[in-house]
């Protein structure tokens, strides 16, 4: 399987059976591909199994950086805070963030957060198709909601600790 990744893509260069192969490879499920594409299942499914697939997704698939292993320990999660929501796809999403997660200020957006502060994720909740995680900061007494998408971002002010609080 190795040589599929030194395999020069050109135009059906990778048949169906090289291209899951490669998917496989690289750490990823079609679904979990599909995700990071922006695409739906069944769309990659549909892309995979055409030989007359476009190079591009070769070149694509070969520039896919590689999955990263789950290292955070899994903690017992409050069933109605991991309520789940139904995709296009008709599969159940889940968040990436767990209840009791614990968040640290690595830039202070004012005085009522300083830098250093630590909130720890009391609620993870779908509002109108969009999670939302609530943080509560325990010495600034302090409670607020994030969007999960500018939570997990480069640019948000917080950064995950990798520890879990039991709450």
């Amino acid at each position: 399987m190795s040589t599929l990744l030194n395999k020069a893509p050109a135009a059906n260069a990778l048949s169906a059976a090289e291209f899951r192969a490669l998917v496989r490879l690289k750490g990823h499920s079609l679904a979990s591909l599909a995700r990071l594409w922006g695409l739906t299942r069944a769309r990659l499914s549909q892309i995979a199994a055409d030989p007359a697939r476009a190079p591009h997704y070769a070149f694509a698939l070969l520039g896919t950086p590689r999955a990263r292993a789950r290292t955070r320990p899994a903690a017992p999660a409050a069933p109605a805070a991991r309520a789940a929501t139904t995709g296009l796809s008709g599969r159940v999403c889940l968040p990436d963030v767990e209840p009791g997660e614990v968040f640290i200020v690595r830039d202070s957006p004012g005085e009522h957060l300083p830098e250093g502060e630590e909130g720890v994720v009391t609620a993870v909740t779908c509002l109108r198709g969009s999670w939302l995680v609530q943080l509560r900061f325990t010495n600034a007494d302090y409670e607020e909601r994030y969007e999960l998408p500018y939570l997990l971002s480069a640019d948000c002010f917080l950064a995950r600790t990798g520890r879990l609080q039991r709450l």
